[in-house]
């Protein structure tokens, strides 16, 4: 956590004239670069704040403490940033989240305080949001909206055909979910319960309840670990962008930790970097920017061989994993 917060307020730093800019064209008017966006800047503001007020709202009407679940929240949005920026600048091909942000509030706060009440409510999205994030949605639409300013295309437009998909594809997962649940028995599906946060909500349960048994203080060590973490990724931000020479580049400590993710793909990343430092070494920038169409359609080819595998495992019963996820 002391990573992400680090990271975040970097982020702030070296975007501090875009958001001095944003903020005055929230609370005065229209911005210059406005128009490229997808999005006015009040709207996208203000959007933000509803959606987090009625989030913190509709759990605080669960019976969970409003300030508490304020923060925990905003600290699932930090989360997001990070994760995005793992996606967008390392080119991870998904995530896993390595805590959850109620856990934050145990640590800084002890489970005494945060209460069984809150505990209990922050259970469950804590298991369906905070933890396994393999179908977050927020590096995708980053590198959707990328696209559209190197194509030209209007972000606005493709900001409506993103949301009339998510309108379409949100109804549609749930009834497939609950009734391949129901079919098949969510406590005993083996790997459905992992994909359908059956495990992971039972987890965050039992752990709940193991709180209220054995309630806990401010834990120290906890709050010292994320000052070591935050520490570490600022020096390691410092170096990088201060000395060229630097070798070590903070995106790999703070993608370290996020645990099975990067159990998985750390031996596909290794081999893209060997790629890229071999090509590099011995034939520069320009047989680099030769070899891109090749690695891009190993890419594609194994994307469009899952694909075709998908289809042909509805007939079947037997698919192809595109990558072991």
């Amino acid at each position: 956590m002391g990573c992400q917060l680090v990271l975040v307020i970097f982020f702030l730093w070296i975007g501090r004239i875009h958001f001095k800019e944003f903020i005055k064209a929230v609370f005065s008017g229209k911005a210059e670069r406005e128009d490229n966006e997808p999005l006015s800047y009040r709207w996208a503001f203000f959007g933000f704040i509803a959606t987090l007020l009625v989030g913190t709202g509709m759990l605080w009407m669960g019976g969970a403490n409003f300030a508490i679940v304020l923060g925990v929240l905003l600290s699932f949005c930090m989360t997001c940033i990070v994760m995005t920026w793992l996606v967008v600048h390392g080119g991870m091909p998904f995530v896993h989240g390595y805590f959850r942000s109620d856990q934050v509030a145990h640590v800084v706060l002890g489970t005494r305080r945060v209460g069984p009440a809150t505990m209990t409510v922050l259970a469950i999205p804590g298991a369906m949001l905070f933890r396994d994030m393999r179908e977050f949605i927020m590096p995708n639409v980053m590198h959707g909206f990328k696209m559209s300013h190197i194509t030209r295309l209007s972000p606005k437009h493709l900001l409506g055909v993103l949301f009339l998909s998510m309108l379409l594809a949100a109804p549609l997962s749930l009834f497939f979910d609950f009734r391949l649940l129901h079919r098949e028995g969510a406590a005993n599906s083996g790997g459905l319960a992992w994909a359908n946060n059956v495990w992971l909500s039972s987890v965050s349960l039992n752990e709940v309840s193991t709180y209220i048994g054995q309630p806990k203080e401010v834990n120290g060590w906890g709050i010292l670990s994320m000052g070591i973490g935050g520490a570490v990724i600022g020096f390691l931000l410092l170096m990088n962008y201060r000395y060229f020479w630097w070798p070590l580049h903070p995106l790999g400590f703070a993608a370290s930790p996020i645990g099975w993710a990067m159990h998985v793909i750390w031996f596909s990343m290794f081999l893209g970097w060997l790629c890229k430092f071999l090509l590099m070494k011995f034939g520069g920038l320009k047989l680099h920017r030769t070899a891109r169409p090749l690695f891009l359609g190993f890419i594609l080819g194994d994307c469009i061989m899952g694909g075709i595998y998908t289809t042909i495992g509805l007939i079947v019963g037997e698919s192809y994993n595109v990558l072991p996820i």
